[in-house]
């Protein structure tokens, strides 16, 4: 179960229990405790199944970067969560 809510602060809450901290994603972080790889990975493989590009993810110390081209559109999706 999957659940997405739009704050007043422009952000989104989402709360999935199955994308939990990873094998192994600690040895990546730059900051103790800022996850989200998983999340990342699953909106790379979701946004690829509708055409998007995306080549890389990335940890940097507030969390995930994940950049993601479609047609001539390009964005950047920043994922962070506390454990």
């Amino acid at each position: 179960m999957c659940s997405v809510k739009l704050g007043e602060n422009k952000f989104i809450h989402i709360d999935a229990p199955h994308l939990c901290v990873m094998e192994h994603e600690s040895d990546e972080l730059c900051n103790d405790g800022i996850y989200g790889k998983a999340l990342c990975l699953y909106l790379k493989e979701q946004l690829v199944k509708i055409g998007y590009t995306i080549d890389w993810i990335v940890c940097e110390d507030w969390g995930w970067y994940l950049p993601a081209k479609v047609d001539e559109f390009t964005m950047g999706i920043c994922v962070y969560g506390f454990a």
